[in-house]
């Protein structure tokens, strides 16, 4: 029940941030007091996060931030040209898609981009993703996460 219930909500449209490290860690933190709580392991208790990840079949913030982003990016690679949000995405003429990121954190592109470099996925993730089974194998593959 707390992993439909907790990092759902938690993580809820997470497809599209792009988030400074800062950030992913104070939802990690959140993630693991609760844990913590259904657990009934309290701080004082010294137990590692792993440890408690590793006792609940968790992953971590970090690695389920990244797969709903790779998600979403499949997503809206099947959509068809003709939709505004494609369109926006794979805009190459945007100030934004190139060069460096805004002051104070990366856009989404830029986060995207990341995320296909860091899973080796980026040169021909756009064929991948036509096939959403697969992709979503594909993702599950390079993150490296169990079924």
């Amino acid at each position: 029940m707390f992993k439909a219930i907790i990092p759902s909500t938690l993580l809820y449209g997470s497809e599209t941030w792009a988030l400074s490290e800062p950030l992913i860690q104070r939802l990690d933190v959140a993630l693991h007091e609760c844990l913590r709580m259904s657990l009934n392991i309290s701080r004082a208790d010294r137990v590692r996060n792993e440890d408690i990840r590793q006792r609940c079949n968790h992953r971590d913030i970090p690695s389920i931030i990244r797969e709903n982003r790779l998600r979403f990016l499949g997503h809206i690679a099947r959509r068809p040209d003709s939709r505004i949000l494609k369109q926006m995405l794979f805009a190459t003429h945007t100030p934004l898609a190139e060069g460096k990121p805004r002051q104070g954190g990366q856009t989404i592109i830029h986060t995207l981009r990341d995320d296909l470099q860091d899973t080796n996925m980026s040169p021909n993730w756009y064929l991948l993703a036509q096939d959403r089974t697969s992709w979503r194998a594909d993702i599950r593959d390079a993150l490296d996460i169990d079924t």
